[in-house]
């Protein structure tokens, strides 16, 4: 009796990589666009800001992950262990994450907007004041909301090159941990073909 396995080619890592480097630059341009986003829509229409940035910082990067992890099991002849997806995916994904913080982190708000983080925390709590004002909540409502906001963003993000580093080892756990969940999702083992021979 003769097994034959479908095999995968070994430039599975290699797909993965580039297929990172797209997702890369995908996920910097739209989190650079939600930050634009979110500071010019807080005066005008306050209670677009959560869900325009969840569309752009989460649904348009997830959607684009699922379809570049299909697109790299096809490029591979449509089938492939749970191993390989989670290489595939693990390497696609961290080095969006790379890709992410160099672009984002350090390029971006060193060379153009330094308190990014800060903006983002005076729109939150803009955010919720107008909208508390629509809601018609009392004002000592909307002045416990204000603190409770402020109090969210009250220890400031360090955009240092420490602080960075320092976020790398949990980073990779949370990159590891998706590609898992995805590859649990996305694998598709190749059908095990079993040959008898006859004596």
């Amino acid at each position: 009796m003769a097994i034959k396995l479908g095999g995968v080619g070994s430039d599975v890592k290699k797909k993965g990589l580039i297929k990172g480097l797209f997702l890369g630059c995908i996920v910097v341009v739209v989190n650079i666009l939600s930050f634009y986003y979110m500071t010019g829509t807080v005066e005008s229409h306050p209670l677009l800001i959560l869900p325009g940035s969840f569309i752009l910082t989460i649904v348009i990067p997830l959607i684009t992950i699922i379809l570049f992890t299909l697109n790299i099991r096809k490029s591979i002849g449509g089938y492939w262990s749970f191993r390989q997806a989670v290489t595939a995916i693990f390497i696609m994904l961290f080095t969006t994450y790379i890709m992410l913080t160099i672009g984002r982190d350090i390029l971006f708000v060193k060379l153009v907007e330094p308190n990014m983080v800060q903006k983002i925390g005076a729109v939150m709590v803009e955010s919720r004041m107008l909208k508390d004002k629509l809601d018609g909540m009392p004002p000592a409502q909307i002045t416990q909301d204000l603190a409770f906001e402020k109090k969210n963003f009250s220890v400031q993000v360090d955009n240092g090159q420490w602080a960075i580093v320092e976020s790398i080892p949990e980073n990779i756990l949370i990159t590891f941990v998706l590609a898992v969940m995805l590859s649990a999702v996305f694998k598709k083992e190749r059908t095990i073909l079993v040959e008898k021979t006859v004596e």
